[in-house]
């Protein structure tokens, strides 16, 4: 798996829905770029949901780089 891959996840919620539910996205600042590359690899194309969904994953390498610099980025957020 990846844990211990990772050291910041920020997952958007919108919390104007009678139920918050997530926006479909994520940031995920990984501590080793091959770890990066590993998940990338893995989930680009997901499909297999535990739920019933036509959506398919997609990876893509955000602007932002390092966890210093994700946590300034997303520090305002109403969930941070």
């Amino acid at each position: 798996g990846f844990k211990h891959a990772y050291d910041f996840v920020y997952l958007p919620v919108d919390l104007n829905r009678n139920r918050p539910t997530n926006k479909g996205y994520a940031f995920i600042n990984f501590i080793k770029s091959s770890e990066a590359e590993r998940f990338a690899k893995h989930f680009e194309g997901w499909a297999k949901w535990k739920f019933s969904s036509s959506k398919i994953g997609v990876v893509v390498w955000g602007a932002v780089q390092g966890l210093q610099a994700n946590i300034a980025e997303h520090r305002n957020s109403a969930i941070m």
